[in-house]
């Protein structure tokens, strides 16, 4: 609309708002895709579940200082669902935002194993750690939304999803289901 108001009466101006909408529409098509692949990554289904983990923990080491490793003790004949695919790497994500934001952690450590009837994974950091029930109680201003997202996350698929953390040591999120 104001494009439209300076197009006759100054056409540098008008070109000089034409080309801000235009990097701001491109940041907004990429801001899209990136919410696009955030939503189902189709890396799972192409690449598997390991390889998808570890693109996720290289964007993340690129964008901070935390040191993460994965520790990958899956046997080898393990098949999940997509389902439990994407449920995982949607848990590992949180936590690693989580830990991201809040934590100030220098290591976190993303461990997946599996016994014959269950998944199991931990993530652990090495951060400020939270008092939970603080946390839990502030659900109405929207702290605490991620952890208990993870919950209901590891409950859909038959599960539990334990979170502990001590103030000066860190957190660990344990998240057990059958297979």
């Amino acid at each position: 609309e104001l494009c439209i108001k300076l197009l006759d009466k100054d056409q540098d101006r008008t070109r000089l708002e034409l080309h801000n909408l235009k990097n701001i529409i491109r940041g907004t098509i990429e801001e899209t895709r990136q919410l696009i692949y955030d939503l189902r990554p189709m890396s799972i289904d192409d690449l598997g579940l390991l390889p998808t983990i570890e693109r996720y923990v290289d964007k993340i080491t690129d964008q901070t200082n935390i040191n993460i490793a994965i520790r990958n003790d899956l046997k080898e004949d393990l098949i999940l669902t997509p389902v439990m695919n994407v449920s995982i790497y949607r848990i590992i994500q949180e936590a690693l935002n989580n830990a991201k934001k809040y934590s100030n952690a220098k290591n976190i450590t993303i461990w997946l194993k599996n016994t014959d009837n269950s998944f199991i994974l931990v993530v652990k950091d090495d951060g400020e750690g939270f008092d939970i029930q603080s946390i839990k109680l502030n659900y109405e201003d929207n702290r605490g939304f991620g952890l208990s997202t993870m919950q209901e996350r590891a409950y859909l698929l038959n599960g539990k999803c334990r979170i502990d953390s001590k103030l000066k040591i860190g957190t660990s999120i344990i998240v057990e289901f059958p297979i």
